[in-house]
């Protein structure tokens, strides 16, 4: 017995005789992994233009920065289900940042965050 190809098909009826035209699946691309590593390289340069990271320190760092993006998007995701709206606003993350980020980082965070958004909203 012939295995069937994955796909759309029809069915024709040619003289007595059923056949099936099959167009091909799509295939599917795996979608790539995020990484931060473009970034925090950008950032380092800007920071200290003479040094570099070896590959193992930027996996360590893409992994924290993974690790950070996680729990303020859960935590933002929360904020938004305690307060029974369904739109993710930057007030949210701001709170997210504050319940998440320690002290004077969180601080740091939202003053940067802030400019961000209103030079993103000043270009549009």
């Amino acid at each position: 017995m012939a295995r069937r190809k994955k796909g759309v098909g029809s069915v024709e009826k040619d003289m007595g005789r059923s056949t099936v035209n099959y167009r091909p699946a799509k295939r599917r691309r795996s979608q790539q992994p995020v990484r931060f590593s473009n970034y925090v390289f950008k950032v380092l340069k800007q920071v200290h233009p003479q040094l570099s990271m070896t590959n193992k320190a930027m996996k360590v760092m893409d992994d924290f920065m993974h690790d950070i993006y996680s729990r303020l998007v859960s935590e933002a995701a929360g904020l938004v289900k305690l307060t029974k709206r369904s739109t993710l606003s930057a007030s949210e993350f701001q709170t997210a940042t504050r319940l998440i980020l320690p002290g004077e980082l969180a601080k740091h965070a939202i003053s940067e965050a802030s400019k961000a958004v209103a030079s993103f909203l000043t270009s549009r």
